[in-house]
């Protein structure tokens, strides 16, 4: 069964891109939620790969994955950021106390 949420995200994204171009069009998401605390995804890597597959699909080429702490495991012992990149391999805005030394370490 098709998740509801990613089918209308994936309309939203296509009527975004359609009128602006891929290469104009920047997604940011986050698997936070700093009104709840203790918000997590249920089943991360799978969300994540989900989302990739959605934004590989209607063309995106810059993706900009918002946590507040870049270096934090996020799954599988990977953070947010390195699970992004297991899936895409287009741009990555990275955020989330991030220097230099932790940017070359991803």
């Amino acid at each position: 069964m098709k998740n509801h949420n990613n089918i209308f995200m994936k309309e939203l994204l296509t009527a975004v891109v359609t009128e602006i171009g891929a290469e104009r069009t920047v997604v940011r998401f986050s698997e936070m939620k700093d009104d709840i605390p203790d918000f997590t995804w249920d089943n991360p890597e799978q969300t994540l790969a989900a989302y990739i597959h959605i934004f590989k699909d209607i063309g995106l080429t810059i993706l900009h994955p918002s946590t507040n702490q870049f270096t934090k495991v996020f799954t599988n012992g990977m953070t947010f950021h390195q699970t992004v990149r297991k899936y895409w391999s287009g741009i990555i805005i990275g955020v989330g106390n991030l220097d230099t030394g932790s940017a070359s370490a991803q």
